[in-house]
């Protein structure tokens, strides 16, 4: 955040940067203030910036504080303003503040990345636009407000990333229609416009198994939020996919069905294992669960149930799985995970050459470094840089939990990356949960040689499922 960058407004360099989409930040004259990791100033200033106007300070105080009474609310106002001072140097310069109000002010030498965002989308300025939202407003909060101002933030940046994708499609730009469409589901994962111009898109670049990906993910996402199938459009491409080109072996007819999730019901002995498993993840233990059992027996159920209880402490949980009828498709859940929402701040976030590497795997990020295309992995060194690449992006700095669903249909790309992950960062707080079909694991096969090696590591946990008893299916 170099301080002689020329602000939104054209008068003067930008001294002050704030930064609410996607993360929380503030940065004065090129240096970050630490004072701003406070979670109360977080707030204030997210709710100075997206009403850009003067507020009274009887509506900050109920805003911030609404269940206490406006005495209370006024007095932790007031410590929260004094607060605000010793934080930011030259307050004055950049926050109005009164007896009767406050206002962040937008003159030359401040640049809050939500402004220019809304300031983008009323010039028509789409490039920009797409540029500046880097994600969710103040992601960690969820006041009302906040969720509010969130929701309309995300549908402006929704049609604004559709918008790109279809004219990037007019224009030929294929990368850039996959990254925008990504970017798109990531807002609304059930969007089939977007997931028909990534299929598309993948198709003109030759990338046959993309497309399939494309098609698997909206398949699965459709059903478990929607409970629907593709719309007509969809399943024609899909076909068209499958077919291959003239002459090539079409792919097998897809015969999975999706299962509609049920209440969760037994299975607490297991549960309470997966649970321990977690907590000693957060702890700073990397490990790996294998569910096993045959189809149908509550495997991925018991998967999720798991994630959900993640969620709900506001960890990261990031998903993924293998289709038979793909074929073991190369680094394909691998690739899902990365694209997912969590981990793309995370492949952001790498080095340049990090993000080199990873553009093997992820195309659409090659017009983002300005790199030429990377080719498939060559040598010993560029599969180990690839494979650390993939790892860093997968842990992050906060506990994780990565759930792959059916790997015996995983690829050896998969199987390895995942057991690089644990092996190489064995302290690292990062909890691989996959299901796995047993009887459907041939000889050879390379998820058996990593459970090996777990198994000796002591990083391997193995929770076989058996049918439930007679009360337990009559509660089900």
């Amino acid at each position: 955040m170099p301080g002689d960058v020329e602000g939104g407004s054209g008068r003067g360099p930008v001294r002050l940067k704030v930064r609410l989409l996607g993360a929380a930040e503030v940065a004065l004259d090129g240096q970050r203030l630490a004072a701003f990791d406070s979670a109360r100033l977080q707030r204030l200033v997210t709710l100075l910036a997206v009403r850009r106007a003067r507020q009274a300070r009887s509506r900050i105080a109920f805003e911030l504080w609404p269940d206490s009474d406006e005495g209370q609310a006024r007095t932790n106002l007031r410590k929260l303003l004094h607060d605000l001072r010793k934080a930011l140097p030259d307050t004055d310069e950049f926050i109005d503040i009164d007896n009767e109000s406050v206002e962040l002010r937008s003159a030359a030498g401040v640049d809050v990345d939500v402004w220019s965002f809304l300031d983008a989308v009323d010039a028509g300025d789409l490039e920009i636009a797409v540029a500046r939202y880097g994600g969710d407003l103040l992601p960690a909060c969820y006041d009302d407000w906040v969720l509010e101002e969130r929701a309309r933030l995300r549908d402006e940046a929704h049609r604004v990333l559709l918008r790109r994708a279809e004219e990037a499609a007019t224009a030929g730009g294929h990368r850039d229609v996959v990254h925008h469409a990504q970017r798109v589901l990531e807002l609304e994962p059930t969007d089939e416009v977007a997931y028909r111009l990534q299929m598309e898109a993948y198709l003109a670049i030759g990338d046959r198994t993309g497309a399939l990906r494309t098609y698997h993910r909206c398949a699965e996402v459709l059903e478990r939020e929607l409970a629907v199938t593709p719309g007509d459009d969809l399943e024609t491409l899909y076909r068209r996919v499958r077919q291959g080109p003239a002459g090539a072996e079409a792919e097998p007819a897809d015969t999975t069905v999706p299962v509609v999730e049920s209440p969760f019901v037994g299975r607490e002995v297991e549960l309470r294992r997966l649970d321990d498993a977690w907590r000693a993840t957060c702890a700073g233990a990397a490990h790996v669960v294998l569910v096993t059992g045959e189809p149908g027996i509550g495997k991925s159920r018991l998967a999720s149930e798991l994630g959900r209880r993640v969620r709900a402490e506001r960890h990261v949980v990031v998903s993924a799985r293998a289709y038979e009828a793909a074929g073991r498709l190369p680094w394909g859940p691998v690739v899902d995970l990365l694209r997912s929402d969590a981990v793309r701040a995370s492949v952001g976030g790498l080095d340049p050459v990090r993000r080199s590497d990873l553009a093997r795997l992820l195309p659409e990020i090659l017009d983002e470094q300005g790199a030429d295309e990377r080719g498939p992995v060559g040598d010993a060194a560029q599969r180990h840089r690839l494979f650390d690449a993939v790892s860093e992006a997968l842990v992050g700095d906060r506990p994780r939990l990565v759930i792959v669903d059916d790997l015996q249909w995983c690829d050896a790309e998969t199987i390895e990356a995942l057991g690089f992950v644990v092996r190489t960062r064995p302290t690292a707080p990062v909890l691989v949960v996959g299901t796995v079909r047993s009887e459907e694991v041939a000889a050879g096969h390379p998820l058996l040689e990593l459970m090996g090696a777990l198994r000796r590591e002591g990083t391997l946990t193995e929770l076989p499922l058996d049918r439930f008893d007679e009360p337990t299916t009559a509660a089900l």
